[in-house]
């Protein structure tokens, strides 16, 4: 047994077992991974890592298994699963894994189960006991894995409050105790409230969604990503470079590659590094669009196709504009709550601030038309007259 300081929670205890999985290649590789990505170009103090993140989120999952008297079997694979839970993110993990993952077959978590099931880490579970197999099926929320990935489990809990702590920003914080302390595991594994901890999970989906609007889905931050993601497009899909290098890679060596490649990949790559960054020449509101406009920014085909004519009418050359829409961070809540009589019920039909919650994001979407600042004239422009027809009257 070892102890780990950690700047959230203190110490977190790491047995022989999880030493070992730390020691493996494919789980050191992610101290070169930011948690947040681009984040840190608006938020400087946004360098914490996917190695932490696993730390944090394992340490967690132990105080959910006290909490629920789980033994110590079951306690020991979960804490493995929750360790292990991000081993398949890629360099600047969720911006790459919008480009990659379609090129190599699967998300983070279908590329994490494949370092699970073959290789070193497979091979250091199996030498203590333990299948890998049954690992990934706990990492990707079977059974008491919902102790991991649930809305109010131990990753979402873990990233939120180390995400604000490290951006400064206090809207993150949240009462994890008193969700920990009143869950309950219903028949299928799934992780329920108890009626005391209503409150708790209120404060946790208010902080998600003040954390993406404020931090996640910063524009500059947003711009930033997409820059680096075109980067990647063209060098992983047009540039013959092989898409399996990127397996490897954390993201320093992802920028190096990215900047010593092809003339348009590489641009784009040093512009993000120096930070000189495109700007925004028009936003367009998901609540304006009309039901077409909503349609075509939804579409990825459609995005390309707006930005070829953006670039045609301003007189422009490709990738001169960027059209990013943001993912849907407005997917509802799935946490259930266990009432005085006994009586399961989603959170959502109890609680007035998780139902606003929703009309809130919808609110907030939005598309941002970017490009290099001596443009932004044209291009503000060539999108007035184009998207003319997707707004509705008045917007």
């Amino acid at each position: 047994m070892v102890i780990v300081k950690d700047t959230i929670h203190g110490n977190i205890k790491v047995g022989e077992l999880e030493r070992k999985l730390m020691d493996a290649r494919e789980f050191q590789r992610l101290r070169g991974v930011k948690q947040l990505g681009m984040t840190y170009l608006v938020y400087p103090g946004a360098n914490h890592t996917r190695f932490e993140h696993a730390l944090g989120t394992m340490h967690i999952v132990d105080q959910f298994c006290s909490a629920l008297k789980l033994n110590q079997r079951e306690i020991g694979k979960l804490r493995a699963a929750a360790l292990l839970h991000d081993v398949g993110h890629l360099a600047f993990s969720h911006e790459s894994e919008a480009v990659l993952s379609k090129l190599l077959g699967g998300s983070h978590e279908v590329l994490g189960a494949r370092k699970i099931l073959k290789g070193e880490i497979a091979e250091i579970l199996k030498n203590e006991g333990m299948a890998p197999g049954e690992i990934v099926s706990l990492m990707k929320g079977k059974k008491n894995g919902r102790i991991i990935s649930s809305d109010v489990g131990a990753d979402r809990i873990d990233y939120l409050l180390r995400d604000a702590h490290y951006t400064g920003v206090a809207y993150g914080v949240i009462d994890s105790q008193r969700i920990i302390h009143t869950a309950e595991l219903g028949k299928k594994g799934e992780l329920m409230l108890g009626w005391g901890g209503l409150e708790s999970a209120e404060s946790l989906l208010i902080a998600r969604y003040l954390m993406f609007s404020t931090v996640y889905m910063h524009h500059a931050v947003r711009i930033a990503a997409s820059m680096m993601r075109r980067a990647m497009e063209r060098v992983f899909k047009e540039e013959g470079i092989g898409v399996e290098n990127a397996l490897e890679l954390d993201d320093a060596r992802m920028t190096e590659l990215l900047m010593n490649s092809g003339r348009r990949g590489a641009e784009l790559a040093r512009r993000v590094q120096s930070r000189k960054l495109y700007k925004r020449a028009a936003v367009l509101w998901w609540t304006r669009m009309t039901q077409e406009g909503q349609k075509l920014f939804t579409s990825a085909r459609g995005c390309e196709k707006m930005e070829r004519e953006l670039e045609e009418a301003a007189g422009l050359e490709q990738d001169d504009v960027i059209i990013d829409v943001c993912e849907d961070y407005g997917k509802g809540s799935k946490v259930r709550v266990v009432m005085e009589d006994g009586k399961v019920v989603p959170l959502a039909e109890i609680s007035a601030i998780v139902k606003s919650i929703g009309l809130a994001e919808q609110m907030r979407w939005r598309a941002i038309v970017a490009c290099d600042a001596k443009h932004v004239g044209k291009v503000k422009r060539a999108s007035k007259e184009l998207f003319k027809g997707l707004m509705r009257a008045g917007s």
